[in-house]
């Protein structure tokens, strides 16, 4: 307990207004006398609640006024001192409370959700668990727990989410077993979750028990204790990573089910083989249960400890996945069933996708080309119809919605000849059903496709004939761009942005239409009233553009930018002056994907742009994207444009300085990486210019790039060289000197033996060899054989 007591006489101030028949628990909440300190009414109320006054219905109404102080308020407004004082109290006291005042539930769980936040450690874990564990019972007690409306449910959800996330296995071990339940209990669909999927509050649906999948699942054989697969942490179970999915509800809130399942995921983390065999006692009876919603349950529990239990699970693996499968291929399954084995059979395949150790042949039912065509033919067996009723519909835009989400989700972890077959026909069906108002779920379907399209890249594009069958009714979905909410505008607009660096040459038919549409909306909603109705949508718009600009043909991208010079500088010059970070980050990308042909179509206003561009970075005020996309604009235009840039190199010099001095050793990490790209490029341009201040930089660029071995590291590497050309290194400076060399040799354009490796580094070598006179190369080499940074 705390040293903290109250003064007796507020105390009974207090208690006198409890005991008035006619207070009101958020009056009093909001006017207790006391202080005008929340963290100490809180205190007050606490003491006022485990009082020995007599009436339960006082101490009920300082509950509810407790409540409305720890909910309606900041977090931040209750030190760790005065919810210390709280979970104390309510840890010694709750128990007995809880029998008394079933109001107290709320207050309770709040106090105890507020000492994770804090860090507190309230006492002894084992003090601490055996008296949370049977309060959270309590507080779960008369469907609290189940009743996502509750906020003690959520509040005991998050306090053991927070719980698990921050204990160590060890003393997680004295409760895993009773926080399960509870667990399970959260996840399981409440009335009003049942009714938001179209179904009664009762959870009766049309009957079909789909036996097949429950026979199929069959989770009673045991765990093989000796799967200790390659690939895992030392208990022999992988990690997501930080991967934390939990959307199998088309709600994108935060809620008590997703919370309980996100917990019972990272208690799988900790305990793996221990975890599988504690839930798999509970799942027999859950997926043989005459009430449905048992076995969503538990097919949602399978899905959520899947990442961390893959090893365990390789026993029950395939017929899980059939299992999800048969329900999938159902059409007259229960619709929730079928979503929720939709969200967990692409966490089956995930999970295995990236557990080194197992041997893919040996699950069938998880074989990249069955779970795509399990996907594939679940959306095909929903009949979209424009007339069906309302409920019905509802249920069957979430149907879909479920499909295309787990079907994205697996597209990460497929490789492209699985998913080469299926890229038009799913293009196609989007674009079908789409024409019904209201027929699918637009975002998430057109998610999908990104998803797709994403298996490619700008420099192993698309084939041609794939392509234009899948950008086809893309471009037929934009057509309707004018007639659809903004939401869907957004939605393909930024699915013809990813797909548009992919498509190869198939693009260039479509180019005029996109890219004079997405500049023409873009200009006309630049001012403040626009931006703030349609921001996202001016966003989208321009990414189109740099999308474009990177997957098209040089000379098709040329041809547009000659035929709208006008229209795009003055849209450039608008956003600068805007200066606005989501758009600067979307320009900036356009332009450092322009080819070289393009630069001098833009003529003098391509200098007034990167002159206000390189100004613009000196604000400290703009995001870190935004300003690592004008870097890398800048490293383009080095490379691209080195007449153009030459003026403007003592301004970008003096930038650069600064942030490499900043970013050298810290700050994000793609940031860091480009700002010394940009800076060793200056040399390539104009070495002399950068040559007085480069040798107190070396450092900062050497580290800035350590372990990067691609084409532009190895240009700004040259471009460091030309600029110790420029200026020969002094004995003193011998040291920044080797830290160049060292970086050479690190990135790969020396051999171990000193020869180069680049025709590039070779002649500039060569000439710093020459120059810096055999003796100062040949002990300037000797630090950096077998050196390092």
């Amino acid at each position: 307990m705390t040293s903290w007591y109250p003064e007796s006489a507020k105390l009974n101030q207090l208690l006198i207004q409890l005991w008035s028949d006619n207070v009101d628990a958020r009056t009093l909440a909001t006017n207790i006398d006391i202080s005008e300190s929340l963290a100490t009414r809180a205190r007050y109320l606490t003491c006022a609640l485990v009082s020995s006054m007599p009436q339960i219905s006082a101490r009920a109404v300082a509950a509810r006024a407790l409540a409305h102080v720890l909910y309606d308020s900041d977090s931040d407004e209750f030190q760790s001192e005065s919810v210390q004082y709280m979970a104390t109290t309510f840890l010694e006291h709750g128990e007995e409370l809880l029998a008394l005042v079933p109001e107290s539930a709320e207050p309770i769980a709040r106090v105890l959700e507020l000492s994770t936040f804090r860090n507190i450690q309230l006492m002894h874990a084992d003090e601490f668990y055996s008296a949370a564990v049977p309060l959270s019972v309590m507080c779960a007690a008369g469907n609290q727990f189940a009743n996502p409306k509750s906020r003690a449910a959520l509040s005991l959800g998050e306090f053991w989410l927070h719980v698990v996330e921050e204990t160590n296995k060890q003393d997680l071990a004295l409760v895993v077993r009773e926080i399960i339940p509870l667990l399970l209990t959260g996840m399981r669909l409440s009335p009003t979750e049942l009714v938001s999927h179209g179904v009664s509050e009762t959870g009766e649906w049309p009957p079909k028990v789909v036996l097949t999948a429950v026979d199929a699942m069959d989770v009673s054989i045991p765990s093989n204790s000796d799967n200790d697969g390659d690939g895992n942490d030392e208990n022999g179970h992988g990690s997501e990573e930080g991967e934390d999915d939990y959307s199998f509800e088309p709600d994108e809130s935060w809620t008590l089910r997703k919370c309980s399942a996100a917990t019972l995921d990272e208690l799988s983390g900790s305990f793996g083989k221990e975890m599988v065999d504690i839930v798999k006692q509970a799942l027999p009876a859950m997926l043989k249960s005459n009430d449905w919603l048992d076995l969503e349950t538990a097919i949602l529990a399978i899905g959520a400890i899947s990442h961390s239990c893959i090893a365990d699970l390789t026993d029950v693996l395939d017929d899980l996945a059939s299992g999800f499968e048969t329900v999938l291929r159902d059409k007259s399954a229960h619709p929730i069933l079928h979503n929720i084995s939709a969200w967990s059979l692409a966490r089956l395949f995930t999970a295995l996708a990236g557990h080194e150790g197992a041997n893919k042949s040996n699950y069938p039912a998880l074989a990249p080309s069955r779970v795509i065509a399990t996907y594939m033919d679940a959306l095909q067996g929903q009949a979209i119809v424009a007339a069906t009723p309302g409920s019905t519909r509802i249920v069957q835009k979430k149907r879909l919605e479920a499909v295309f989400s787990g079907l994205a989700t697996i597209m990460e972890d497929c490789k492209r000849d699985d998913l080469i077959p299926i890229g038009p026909d799913l293009a196609d069906f989007v674009f079908t059903h789409f024409n019904e108002q209201g027929g699918i779920p637009t975002s998430v379907a057109l998610d999908c496709l990104s998803s797709f399209a994403e298996a490619w890249s700008s420099s192993t594009p698309m084939d041609l004939a794939i392509a234009e069958r899948f950008l086809a009714p893309l471009v037929a979905l934009y057509d309707k761009f004018e007639t659809v909410p903004q939401n869907d505008q957004i939605s393909i607009i930024e699915t013809l942005s990813t797909a548009a660096p992919r498509m190869g040459s198939a693009i260039n038919a479509s180019a005029g239409k996109l890219f004079t549409g997405a500049l023409g909306f873009a200009s006309r909603n630049l001012d403040e009233e626009s931006l703030e109705q349609r921001g996202a949508l001016v966003v989208a718009n321009v990414d189109l553009l740099a999308g474009l600009m990177e997957g098209l043909d040089p000379s098709v991208s040329g041809l547009l930018i000659q035929a709208n010079a006008d229209q795009l500088s003055t849209m450039i010059l608008d956003i600068i002056k805007l200066n606005n970070d989501d758009l600067l980050q979307s320009i900036a990308a356009m332009l450092g994907d322009m080819p070289a042909e393009a630069y001098p179509l833009l003529g003098a206003s391509m200098h007034t742009i990167t002159a206000q561009l390189i100004t613009l970075l000196s604000q400290s005020r703009m995001g870190a994207s935004a300003r690592t996309n004008i870097v890398w604009m800048m490293s383009r235009g080095l490379l691209r444009n080195p007449d153009g840039m030459r003026p403007l190199v003592p301004a970008l010099v003096t930038q650069l300085q600064g942030m490499l001095s900043m970013y050298g050793y810290s700050a994000q990490n793609s940031l860091r990486i480009n700002t010394a790209l940009c800076f060793g490029m200056l040399g390539l341009v104009a070495p002399k210019l950068v040559a007085p201040i480069a040798y107190s930089m070396t450092q900062q660029w050497a580290r800035a790039l350590q372990g990067e071995k691609d084409d532009e590291a190895a240009m700004s590497a040259i471009g460091m060289l030309k600029i110790m050309l420029a200026k020969l290194p002094s004995e003193d400076e011998r040291p920044q000197f080797v830290h160049v060399l060292l970086a050479v040799k690190n990135m790969g354009l020396v051999s171990d033996d000193g020869d180069p490796r680049s025709p590039q580094a070779k002649v500039v070598l060569n000439d710093l060899k020459k120059a810096v006179g055999p003796e100062y190369w040949a002990a300037s080499m000797e630090y950096i054989q077998g050196g390092s940074l």
